[in-house]
């Protein structure tokens, strides 16, 4: 039986051949303890990779033998982490940029490839500068786990909003 490595929430096949009557332990999360063809959906604590060693006992006759397969169990729930919502202010004099960041994965991809002026689409922490409001979709790998988050880059407009009113004459005295 070949050691396998999932993510929470996932389940992987258990397969045993050549005896008569098999026994898995331990048998929590376990589909049926009593079969050579069944599954398990371990369940570990948040934020750590766990290996579970599940042990099946075969009998045929008299004789019995056992073998060992090691579930790794990926339960970094967070990987695929986008970061807050930015914005910047659009000004006519300058190129303004913001610069997206996320962590704890192996691969990043960022969607859509609007205005990513450094870093690329595979980067951790791209730049962008875009001309509107835009959503950026992260896709996140974690060795055998995949994981999304949305980060929100708010645009404002540089457009003299700041107005104190027409200029003023005033005579010496007055």
């Amino acid at each position: 039986i070949a050691d396998k490595t999932i993510c929470q929430g996932d389940s992987v096949n258990l397969i045993a051949t050549g005896a008569s009557t098999y026994g898995w332990t331990p048998g929590n999360g376990v589909g049926d303890i009593y079969s050579g063809n069944t599954w398990v959906k371990p369940v570990t604590t948040l934020n750590t990779t766990t290996p579970i060693n599940y042990i099946v006992t075969g009998t045929k006759t008299y004789c019995s033998d056992k073998d060992t397969v090691k579930i790794t169990v990926d339960n970094y729930k967070n990987f695929a982490n986008a970061g807050v919502d930015v914005g910047f202010c659009k000004t006519p004099a300058a190129t303004a940029n913001v610069q997206l960041g996320a962590s704890f994965a192996n691969t990043y991809f960022w969607t859509p490839n609007y205005n990513i002026i450094a870093g690329g689409q595979s980067s951790p922490v791209p730049k962008v500068a875009p001309d509107v409001d835009t959503f950026y979709v992260l896709r996140a790998t974690r060795g055998v786990c995949v994981g999304y988050d949305t980060v929100k880059v708010k645009v404002d407009d540089y457009k003299n909003f700041a107005n104190a009113g027409a200029d003023t004459f005033i005579c010496m005295g007055n």
